[in-house]
């Protein structure tokens, strides 16, 4: 039996969604799919790109009955493939959900294909438009967010695992994005997800934390890579509390060469490249020179140049106020104590 929160599914859908603890099973062709889906969803499509570029032609020069006749066509083939994977994710019966663009057609098909082969489907109303309209309105909320801010390798992604270890909500948005935040921040990494699925992702990740007294994130320019941080959103971040971690030169240098000194120095060089305009052509070649004589601690000198000052002028340009400053040697569970204390006074001053 369904459960209330699934009945008649409409109106805040992901939050019925991770109630209910259902599946979600999404029928829209596979680069519907990739460009953007509800987290969690697995891609059972009832037409494939070709396929559906074929069905949208011909409603489109000879109309819908047509257009439906052939719909059914291209599908009834695949329904003993169709119930077959359901079978192989769900050997339970357990209910589910099922979706498409509007909540039409193909997730009406796939309902009845599910319901005639023993399984409760329940469509979602509106399907992913519908969700989509709702992950743009979520970024509108009020947020109470505490930003951890600090100069470049000082430590303050490694703060945030220590700080969501105790229990303390953290919405990592690098770890969203898929990127570090800087010109080299994609070294080592897969590629990024598109803007579509990432604005999805952080809306489930701030859902999840909506009802918590604040939650953690880690101060961030507009743009994550290639990713663009929602306008609602990024305003509010601007103006979130803001506590700065201040860690010794040698610490800093040390974590950054940890983490980017293991790369080949081509891709590092090329990620240097990208910061001419910014660097100047002299600073420019004098960092990839140093790199092509292996000399990374004069290439990481050169940039935490401009990183610092590119840092403070962040600050400056966005207005923001830095509430407190910390000192730490290192980056402990002590101080993520110390830290969460901090906070707490700030959220309820």
């Amino acid at each position: 039996m369904l459960p209330p929160s699934m009945q008649n599914s409409t109106g805040n859908i992901l939050n019925k969604i991770i109630q209910s603890g259902l599946q979600i099973i999404d029928v829209r062709s596979p680069s519907e799919y990739k460009k953007g889906h509800i987290p969690g969803s697995i891609n059972i499509p009832l037409l494939n790109d070709a396929e559906r570029v074929l069905v949208g032609t011909c409603y489109k020069t000879v109309g819908k009955e047509a257009a439906t006749d052939l719909g059914f066509k291209l599908v009834g083939k695949k329904f003993h493939l169709m119930i077959s994977k359901v079978r192989k994710i769900n050997p339970t019966n357990a209910p589910f959900y099922v979706y498409c663009w509007r909540g039409g057609m193909r997730s009406s098909i796939f309902q009845w294909v599910m319901k005639t082969s023993g399984f409760e489907a329940e469509k979602i109303s509106g399907g992913y438009k519908e969700y989509r309209n709702e992950v743009l309105l979520s970024f509108e909320n009020p947020f109470k967010m505490v930003s951890i801010t600090g100069k470049t390798g000082c430590g303050k992604t490694r703060m945030l695992v220590h700080i969501q270890k105790l229990g303390v909500g953290v919405v990592d948005l690098e770890k969203i994005a898929n990127h570090r935040g800087s010109a080299f921040g994609g070294i080592g990494k897969n590629a990024q997800p598109s803007q579509e699925m990432f604005e999805n992702n952080l809306s489930l990740a701030l859902l999840q934390n909506k009802d918590l007294p604040y939650f953690f994130v880690e101060n961030e320019s507009r743009r994550i890579g290639k990713l663009k941080l929602p306008d609602p959103f990024y305003f509010q971040l601007i103006e979130a509390k803001v506590i700065c971690i201040e860690t010794p030169i040698q610490f800093r240098r040390k974590n950054i060469l940890n983490e980017y000194g293991k790369f080949d120095n081509k891709l590092l060089e090329d990620a240097t490249r990208n910061l001419i305009k910014r660097l100047g052509i002299e600073r420019t070649n004098q960092a990839i020179d140093a790199l092509n004589n292996n000399n990374k601690a004069l290439w990481l000198d050169i940039l935490l140049e401009y990183y610092d000052k590119s840092y403070l002028f962040g600050f400056e340009k966005n207005n923001q106020i830095i509430n407190k400053n910390l000192y730490f040697d290192k980056i402990t569970k002590k101080g993520a104590i110390q830290i969460i204390e901090i906070a707490n006074e700030l959220i309820n001053a």
